[in-house]
């Protein structure tokens, strides 16, 4: 949503008769508009393979994987331990869909995801 906002007001700020700043201001938020349009698309791209992935697996099974995957054993996954797990899984994502991924799952911004942040972010609908 940030991307879009910042785009419509690059735009709104052209005017009549401004010249190549008015110019300058449409192209930037149309080039910003873009980025947004990917970020969707990015995210609705890795979320769909999390449905079907989360249809398949029951939340035991979840917790034993999360816990074997823990490999310090100190209760979260950092960003190697959850690329692991989710290769584990049959899960390939790119790197904007892993930033996209941590971003949503990662509540509390330590840069870990908790079990208790993952099955939060699991069981959500409309994930």
């Amino acid at each position: 949503m940030f991307f879009v906002f910042v785009s419509a007001l690059c735009i709104a700020s052209y005017e009549k008769d401004v010249g190549l700043e008015g110019l300058l201001g449409i192209f930037t938020g149309l080039g910003v508009m873009v980025v947004a349009g990917f970020n969707i698309i990015v995210g609705f791209a890795a979320n769909a393979q999390f449905k079907a992935l989360r249809d398949r697996v029951v939340i035991e099974e979840l917790a034993k994987s999360f816990e074997d995957a823990d490999k310090d054993h100190n209760g979260s996954l950092d960003l190697e331990e959850l690329a692991v797990f989710c290769k584990g899984m049959g899960m390939e994502l790119s790197h904007r869909q892993w930033e996209l991924l941590v971003s949503e799952m990662d509540e509390d911004g330590s840069g870990d995801i908790s079990f208790v942040e993952f099955k939060g972010w699991w069981g959500r609908e409309g994930m």
